[in-house]
């Protein structure tokens, strides 16, 4: 590898005036920084410039080498590196600065979390249209601002208290985003205060609603009745359930293989399955199915397209209407309900393990880490579906 030399009066030079070359650095992070010696304290300190934004290698290269050699012009004509360029980078374009945030959200390794943070961008922008507010320069994203928009999002669409702490935690690394580079030279979300939250608005099903549930879908929906059952007995969430695919069964272990590409807690773990669980899939010929097919495609069915999440939510409206339940009865009542007779049954240990929780408050209190090895009292668990 042929090794680049920095010309040595450039370094006689930087150290006389109290400063370090700019350095471009390549890795999980792509920026460039150099120190200088503050003027009043005496101390180093660091300057960096993020390029993480610019997906292009070469592009993203050459545009490290034009920021270096325009900063070494800057530095070499006489500028004072102690300055501070937060007013100068403060004058960026806010709508450019949120299409590099934006950009940013392609590295998040979870579809939800990216689709969510993509989402309330959408949501201020709309708000900045609706009030007509113009935030020509990052500069004027400020506390009030802020603010205004936090109030807008629980006043005006009507959100729980809940959603908006949530818009509030985004915002605040939307923030945070903005000062790593240079943007904005404080967060002004910081100190914002969150409002008090009310208890879920979820309840488990009771035995009932579970019995007249398992009636209706056995007679009218069969593959969501499977669904239903894979919430009750598995508590794999929707998202994961989307994922599975009909090779992730083992009938041999009666096990389901949840993988650490879509899990929450990124960790491949095995589920177990309820004898109720495998006696409908061989009903439904689940297993006539190739093994890369998605367990839940069209209709619930094995099939090779994926499907979004929010399906099972979509039918479940549906459902509940014809049930005649309240609106806190929901699809994921059905987890609530199975942990809990589970834990009835079974205990709170074996209800905590096929969650796969670790520190979730449906178990009631921060419990220790599950192996990957699935409980086998699940296995023969008689629920009320």
């Amino acid at each position: 590898m042929k090794k680049k030399f920095v010309n040595p009066s450039l370094h006689n030079y930087a150290s006389v005036c109290g400063y370090t070359l700019p350095k471009y650095h390549e890795g999980k992070q792509c920026y460039v920084d150099w120190y200088f010696t503050d003027a009043v304290t005496g101390e180093k300190r660091r300057k960096k410039c993020h390029f993480d934004h610019i997906k292009n290698k070469k592009a993203r290269r050459a545009a490290a080498q034009s920021y270096i050699l325009s900063l070494m012009e800057k530095l070499l004509s006489g500028v004072d590196p102690n300055a501070d360029d937060s007013a100068e980078r403060a004058g960026v374009p806010f709508t450019d600065a949120l299409l590099q945030y934006e950009k940013s959200l392609s590295r998040f390794d979870r579809y939800k979390t990216r689709s969510c943070y993509r989402s309330r961008v959408k949501v201020l922008r709309e708000y900045l249209s609706e009030r007509s507010i113009k935030i020509d320069t990052c500069g004027k994203f400020d506390r009030p601002m802020c603010v205004a928009f936090l109030d807008w999002v629980f006043y005006d669409r009507e959100v729980s208290a809940r959603t908006r702490n949530n818009y509030l935690g985004w915002l605040y690394s939307l923030a945070e985003f903005l000062k790593d580079r240079g943007y904005i030279a404080e967060n002004p979300v910081a100190g914002i205060r969150k409002l008090p939250e009310n208890e879920k608005c979820r309840r488990p099903l009771t035995e009932s609603e579970l019995h007249a549930l398992t009636a209706l879908l056995e007679k009218t929906d069969r593959p969501y009745l499977l669904a239903c059952l894979m919430m009750y007995y598995t508590f794999v969430r929707p998202n994961e359930l989307v994922n599975l695919r009909v090779g992730d069964i083992s009938l041999k272990d009666m096990e389901l293989r949840v993988s650490e590409s879509y899990s929450k807690n990124r960790k491949t773990q095995n589920v177990a399955l309820n004898e109720r669980l495998v006696h409908l899939m061989l009903d439904l010929g689940v297993f006539n199915h190739n093994s890369g097919e998605y367990l839940f495609s069209r209709g619930f069915l094995p099939g090779p397209q994926k499907m979004p999440a929010d399906i099972f939510n979509r039918r479940w409206g549906t459902v509940r209407r014809r049930l005649g339940l309240d609106s806190r009865a929901q699809f994921y009542s059905l987890k609530g309900a199975g942990i809990r007779d589970l834990a009835n049954q079974e205990g709170i240990v074996v209800a905590r393990d096929q969650a796969r929780h670790r520190d979730v408050a449906t178990t009631n209190r921060y419990l220790a880490e599950r192996g990957s090895v699935a409980p086998d009292e699940p296995k023969k668990f008689r629920g009320h579906m």
